[in-house]
């Protein structure tokens, strides 16, 4: 690398243009994994739907982002007596992940990360240490105690 701004930026400038990126199967491959979270939480969630304690629906929204434009992407519902909490899908442009879903209820949001695969992290704090963990029911049950209104 060249030690002027000029060449700095012109280097740049070369190693983005030979970089491309598709964004159209990175959005269909953000949106099986999105799919495949779902699932995944349905099947944590089958014996309380089953048992009436959980409702759960789906429906389409849009997102937009830069570079990939705006698509349609599954948002979850969860409705427990009188909360309702969403799984909503933020994107693939996320810095440190390959994508990024909001748990989003009443009281608070968590951040569900997307490690590509089906790995999902749940991001249960940020302050004063970054606190996360593995998707599993018991950091599921902690991302819905952190989101949802406490019972009085």
């Amino acid at each position: 690398m060249g030690n002027s701004l000029s060449e700095f930026l012109r280097a740049r400038k070369e190693q983005s243009s030979a970089t491309t990126v598709d964004w159209n199967r990175k959005r269909d491959q953000w949106l099986e994994a999105v799919r495949g979270l779902y699932l995944r939480v349905e099947n944590m969630l089958r014996a309380d739907r089953e048992a009436g304690v959980v409702e759960v629906r789906t429906r389409e929204v849009p997102v937009t982002e830069q570079f990939v434009g705006t698509y349609d992407a599954p948002l979850l519902e969860l409705r427990v007596g009188m909360d309702e909490v969403q799984f909503l899908p933020k994107g693939v442009t996320v810095v440190g992940a390959e994508g990024r879903v909001d748990l989003r209820g009443d009281r608070n949001t968590v951040t569900l990360l997307w490690e590509g695969g089906d790995r999902w992290t749940v991001v249960l704090g940020r302050v004063p240490e970054l606190e996360a963990a593995s998707l599993s029911e018991d950091s599921l049950r902690d991302a819905l105690q952190k989101v949802m209104l406490p019972v009085l």
